[in-house]
């Protein structure tokens, strides 16, 4: 992608992350949701071990 910042390159994937639960929740696909609920939580974890635990927004 074109952004720099990796905060906002998370946003972005969390934020398609989100949209693809909502829509897997919508049409009741019980495995797709969690399946997007580990990558959510896992997107969330890279992020936290990339930083050393350093949460700077």
């Amino acid at each position: 992608m074109f952004i720099q910042e990796p905060v906002q390159k998370l946003i972005v994937l969390l934020t398609g992350i989100l949209g693809l639960l909502a829509l897997s929740a919508l049409k009741k696909q019980k495995i797709l949701v969690i399946v997007y609920l580990v990558l959510f939580v896992a997107a969330g974890i890279f992020y936290y071990l990339m930083t050393n635990g350093k949460l700077n927004f």
